[in-house]
């Protein structure tokens, strides 16, 4: 039997949006007011509630090391740049699981799964190839990067899980959840409130 390779592909990068979403939501956890999945502005609206907006471009693929790496890099800063026009002052985030988001010759090192590294604390060696990639007006200081480790099968989740038990064992309140339903729950929201 023949696999589907691109409806396998719209379910993974949908799927990835979702946790990509859940990933940004516990980043700011106490800042934020509302979530967006496919907004008018990006693939992920972060409002937080001081009203300043949080975009990320969420690029996914089958394998961590793939090729087309620097295309899906260079369609993302497009959008991001798009949304830093209509929205000054937005903090925009490309969020992926390549691991070699920049290329070939990506400094790995400065990227932990599920943690925004921004602009001004990365490697000159990374600096330099997203320089090499962004127009002069984009703004670099509201601009990070979050690799999110997400692979096949029953262990794709296992790295946000990890992130939200963490997350839920710090405070007080949330201890007494399950951390692994208020995910699943996450997700169908997330998952249906993209348009």
């Amino acid at each position: 039997m023949v696999t589907n390779r691109l409806a396998n592909a719209a379910q993974n990068g949908y799927r990835f949006h979702a946790v990509a979403s859940v990933s940004l939501l516990l980043d700011y956890l106490h800042e934020f007011d509302s979530i967006k999945n496919e907004s008018n502005f990006e693939d992920i609206d972060l409002i937080l509630l001081d009203g300043t907006h949080v975009c990320a471009q969420a690029k996914s693929s089958y394998d961590e090391e793939s090729s087309d790496s620097t295309s899906f890099f260079n369609k993302a800063l497009v959008t991001l740049k798009e949304a830093q026009c209509k929205l000054p002052g937005c903090k925009s985030i490309y969020m992926t699981n390549i691991r070699k988001m920049l290329g070939a010759n990506t400094d790995t090192s400065d990227f932990s799964s599920g943690e925004t590294v921004w602009y001004s604390s990365m490697s000159e060696d990374n600096i330099d190839l997203i320089n090499e990639r962004i127009s002069a007006d984009f703004d670099t200081g509201s601009f990070g990067i979050q690799f999110l480790k997400f692979e096949d099968g029953d262990r794709k989740d296992k790295p946000i899980l990890d992130k939200m038990d963490e997350i839920f064992t710090e405070i007080e309140y949330l201890d007494r959840l399950s951390y692994k339903h208020v995910y699943e729950t996450w997700l169908l929201y997330l998952s249906t409130n993209a348009t």
